[in-house]
């Protein structure tokens, strides 16, 4: 499988009809439970309407961010296949933090000043899309990630990249 890779800063303003009468989504979602340390145990949605979007993508790693214009808030999720090899739809177990996941799956969802230094989650890819030059331009996924220990309480997500799929976590 060739390698693909994106680097791309999405600053996307309403994206459009999807085709079929569904409109396209770029968003963030979560939810946690109460004592998740990320969430605060609160919930929350971000979009292209009301943040700048940037996204990543190269030898199965894949981060998205989305950052208010005021900079009150600011988050990211990486997901990552375990050695480079492409991600593609599926379920993806036994996830560790991304940057260091030493041949397991990754994932981590961080920000407004907090981040895990330990993260056991998984993930579902239900969604990715390229482009005529192989570069990623539809991406949907659900996520979930304990910090510190796996009985931490959990954090539920949802990333959509110009999808026409509906967040799973609202």
């Amino acid at each position: 499988m060739k390698a693909l890779s994106l680097v791309a800063t999405l600053l996307v303003a309403g994206c459009g009809g999807g085709g079929d009468d569904q409109p396209l989504r770029t968003t963030i979602s979560f939810r946690g439970a109460t004592g998740d340390y990320i969430s605060q145990g609160q919930s929350a949605k971000f979009s292209d309407v009301d943040s700048t979007v940037s996204t990543t993508y190269s030898a199965g790693y894949f981060r998205a961010s989305f950052i208010a214009p005021d900079l009150s808030h600011s988050w990211s999720i990486d997901l990552a296949s375990p050695n480079g090899e492409p991600l593609v739809p599926g379920t993806y177990v036994d996830a560790w933090r991304a940057a260091f996941r030493n041949g397991h799956n990754g994932v981590d969802f961080y920000g407004d000043g907090r981040g895990c230094n330990e993260v056991f989650g998984s993930f579902i890819v239900l969604e990715v899309g390229y482009d005529s030059t192989g570069r990623l331009n539809r991406f949907a996924a659900d996520f979930d990630q304990r910090c510190e220990t796996v009985t931490s309480p959990q954090l539920r997500g949802s990333v959509r990249i110009n999808s026409t799929i509906s967040p799973t976590y609202q």
